[in-house]
């Protein structure tokens, strides 16, 4: 028989050989032939290697998460990593159910139908024990290993016994067997057994008219099975006790698949009527698959139900694999038909076991699968919207960094000690002007509206009085605002340029310019007490136009006198010229006449004005100039640390600006990422 595969169909030909030539090759073809059974087998290294696949997506999308998870926890929720994780545990569990899955059949009948011969025969090899009567005691199943040396496990023990124990631990007869409702795993050489190569698990079990424990039975050993085969005595009718285990399948599993054999057909071999015998079994086993169960129906139910002797398939395999004759007279009348027969049932039997267990076995793991590579697919487009969202995000802070600094630099050029000079020399001025043309003014005008009669003998009074005329008019006003004007000025026009200097967070207001103003300002601008300090000199003294050369005194000496006259300038007496006597004095009383004839209260009153104004007009000129040095060297001092908190300003948008091309440069390799694994999704 050769095999062609359209599309997931493996469809088989008949080709010289095969079942239909001699007795040799009658049965299931041997332990090599190619099967329907490799449609699980493909299937089954198919869905592995797609959730090997799917395995490696999730790997590295938990991988990928991860690494967005140190870097950009705003990318993707807390909880997904843990999801992912989950994910991939689940596709691990998954490959190694898959992995260790088969195809498997459960055998049931009553007591002495062959059950053991049956499994016997389809394994080609006497691996369950078969007598006549009550023979098997416990559930056995058989299994593939790979190993080369046959064993058994016993639910107890994961450790291996010799399987010579079987006969002990399951035959009826024995005393040391174990209870109906255990379990035998028999683990036989795959390379011995075809069906095994193709994983297909065999369970026996004890007759279903022996014991009562069918429910017990049914959800531990029959809930996964993808076959169910009915072994029935062919010379006998099926039983209401068969029929009801059935009925317990039914009602758990959702329409399983069900084969029915009527085995023991060759000793109906000489019956006379045998035809209308095989047409009675024929309608009663439909009948029960069909309108009882409601498994199947009336054609499908024609491929489940065989006429067979496991005992002369089992027989005649045996032989056929020695290569040796089939001993006369064991093989009865008809064999060739019955044989057949079974080796039809294998074929059906193959293509429903393998159909059943794909669907069984894989198509709850393929909508797991299809689940976990939609929700991942669904992590990794979220991960890239938001990756590609936050990318611009940063990308458009950059350009905005970018353009702070380009205006930072451009803007430094304004800040610089030229800056500090030119506002002070301009502040300067003004406070000049206010000075010179305002608060002078003022000064001169009131001192000399002060009306106020002039005694010597009584300046304390008058100087009083004048102090007190100052202090009303409040003379320093002008100077005091005119520099509280300047620098509000110098406040304002550096504050104006700050805030596109200095960022948000380290801007300082106007008033931070020059920390405790107020403070120094009040004391540096004390106006109040500008006379308070001023002493006047009312002394006489010559004036320098009177003072006589030692020429002139000497002339005057020899002439023995001096004329002194008021209108006269004494610069211009010529030593020959003639002198009109109005007071005769000695050259040495000269001062003394002067200072009496000239020196009046007037005089001294006009004297005291003229001291007070000057001094306190210097009063005021020295207040300017401290004012001055004290906002100079507070400006200079704060432009200091203007200069270096700029700086800082502009280190950190660079320090920025070089972190946001990392992050965007990040960024662009985890959308990167993100793409392949969603093209891999």
């Amino acid at each position: 028989m050769s095999r062609v595969v359209r599309g997931m169909e493996v469809v088989y030909q008949r080709v010289p050989g095969d079942i239909g030539g001699s007795a040799r090759n009658m049965g299931n073809g041997g332990h090599n032939q190619r099967s329907h059974l490799q449609l699980f087998g493909q299937a089954k290294e198919q869905i592995d290697d797609i959730f090997k696949e799917i395995g490696q997506f999730v790997q590295e999308t938990d991988t990928l998460v991860d690494e967005i998870g140190t870097t950009f926890q705003e990318i993707l929720p807390a909880d997904v990593s843990a999801k992912v994780k989950g994910y991939k545990e689940k596709v691990q569990d998954i490959r190694e159910v898959i992995q260790r899955k088969g195809m498997k059949v459960v055998v049931f009948g009553r007591t002495s139908n062959g059950k053991s011969t049956v499994i016997n025969a389809m394994l080609r090899d006497e691996i369950m024990p078969s007598e006549v009567g009550h023979t098997t005691h416990c559930f056995i199943q058989v299994e593939g290993s790979d190993s080369r040396e046959a064993c058994l496990l016993t639910e107890e023990s994961d450790q291996p016994k010799n399987l010579e124990l079987l006969e002990q631990l399951a035959n009826n007869l024995s005393d040391q067997r174990l209870k109906s409702n255990s379990l035998i795993r028999i683990r036989w050489p795959k390379d011995k057994c075809r069906l095994l190569r193709e994983d297909v698990v065999f369970v026996d079990s004890p007759g279903v008219d022996i014991d009562t424990y069918n429910d017990f039975w049914i959800d531990q050993f029959c809930m996964d099975a993808d076959v169910f085969v009915l072994v029935a005595s062919a010379v006998s009718t099926l039983t209401q006790t068969e029929k009801n285990f059935f009925h317990k399948v039914s009602s758990r599993l959702s329409k399983p698949n069900i084969f029915v054999l009527q085995n023991r057909w060759d000793e109906c071999a000489k019956a006379k009527k045998v035809e209308d015998v095989r047409r009675q079994h024929m309608e009663r086993s439909i009948a029960f698959l069909v309108d009882e169960l409601k498994v199947v129906d009336k054609k499908t139910a024609e491929d489940r139900v065989f006429f067979v002797s496991a005992r002369e398939a089992l027989v005649s395999r045996l032989q056929q694999d020695k290569e040796t004759p089939v001993p006369s007279g064991v093989l009865r009348i008809g064999y060739e038909k019955r044989l057949s027969e079974f080796a039809k049932f294998e074929n059906q039997f193959e293509q429903c076991i393998s159909k059943s267990a794909v669907k069984t076995k894989f198509e709850q793991h393929t909508v797991s699968g299809k689940s976990i590579t939609s929700d991942v697919r669904g992590i990794m487009e979220q991960a890239y919207t938001t990756s590609l969202q936050l990318k611009t995000n940063q990308e458009k802070k950059r350009q905005d960094k970018e353009g702070e600094l380009n205006v930072l630099e451009k803007e430094l050029t304004w800040l610089n000690d030229d800056t500090i000079k030119a506002l002070v020399e301009e502040m300067d001025r003004k406070v000049k002007k206010a000075l010179e043309e305002e608060e002078t003014g003022r000064l001169s005008a009131l001192v000399e509206q002060y009306d106020q009669p002039f005694c010597a003998d009584k300046v304390k009074d008058y100087k009083k009085g004048l102090n007190a005329r100052v202090k009303e008019e409040e003379i320093g006003r002008d100077l005091k605002d005119a520099f509280l004007a300047s620098i509000n000025t110098i406040e304002a026009r550096m504050a104006d340029q700050l805030p596109s200097i200095l960022r948000n967070e380290t801007r300082p207001m106007p008033y931070d310019l020059i920390p405790n103003r107020d403070d120094w300002m009040a004391r540096a601008l004390n106006c109040h007490n500008l006379y308070e300090d001023f002493e006047e000199d009312l002394n006489f003294k010559l004036p320098s136009s009177l003072q006589l050369t030692e020429t002139q005194v000497a002339y005057l000496q020899a002439a023995g006198a001096v004329a002194c006259v008021a209108a006269i300038n004494i610069e211009t007496v010529a030593p020959a010229a003639p002198v009109v006597p109005a007071v005769i004095c000695s050259v040495n009383m000269l001062p003394k006449v002067w200072e009496w004839w000239v020196w009046t209260d007037k005089q001294k009153g006009k004297a005291f004005k003229q001291q007070y104004k000057m001094y306190v007009s210097s009063k005021l000129t020295d207040i300017k100039s401290e004012c001055r040095s004290m906002v100079d060297g507070e400006l200079s001092s704060n432009f200091d640390q203007l200069c270096q908190q700029v700086k800082r300003t502009k280190d950190q948008l660079q320090e920025d600006l070089d972190q946001l091309n990392v992050t965007i440069s990040k960024l662009g390799g985890d959308l990167w990422q993100v793409q392949i694994s969603e093209g891999q999704g």
